[in-house]
């Protein structure tokens, strides 16, 4: 980091400043008399201070190595379009921003609920159906057509599993 602030000609205290650090902590870490973060978050504010992908930092590949891949999909975009997780927190207010980071961290399970993975999408630029856990699953569509096999006449349940059959191809962008 010392090396890269030299060469940007960025001093200690403007720095501290972008990376929302007080320039004792940035001073601290320079020095190496404190641990280099480990927070996700800090990480990514520091990458950007620096004009240098968060993956550079081999702290940050260790905060993604929990992470879901949707979990990761949702970073990378943040990273791409320089959104702060402050930012995306206000644009997912069914979350609080400690159960975000956790999500994003890997320390929480991406959630599987519909309406909130098209919010997450909104909010970091996607399309839902890039989440796998917005797509129905093989067991899922399964029970959907078990149950309709116990329910329904055999005529209407061919028109049910059709049915059912291209709306979960629908759901997936690639299939024909």
């Amino acid at each position: 980091m010392r090396r890269l602030l030299a060469e940007r000609g960025i001093t200690q205290a403007a720095f501290a400043q972008q990376c929302g650090l007080s320039k004792d902590h940035v001073s601290r870490i320079l020095r190496g008399s404190v641990p280099f973060p480990r927070s996700g978050r800090t990480l990514l504010r520091l990458a950007r201070a620096l004009g240098i992908a968060p993956e550079q930092f081999a702290e940050f590949a260790e905060s993604q190595r929990h992470a879901s891949q949707s979990a990761r999909k949702v970073v990378g975009r943040l990273v791409a379009a320089g959104v702060d997780l402050d930012a995306f927190r206000s644009r997912v207010p069914r979350y609080s921003r400690g159960h975000l980071r956790a999500i994003l961290a890997g320390r929480a399970a991406f959630p599987h609920d519909r309406e909130a993975i098209a919010e997450i999408a909104r909010a970091c630029g996607a399309d839902p159906r890039d989440f796998s856990e917005y797509l129905p699953s093989e067991a899922e569509i399964a029970r959907w057509l078990d149950a309709a096999r116990a329910a329904l006449d055999p005529e209407d349940f061919g028109i049910y599993r059709y049915l059912t059959e291209k709306i979960a191809r629908s759901f997936r962008k690639d299939a024909p």
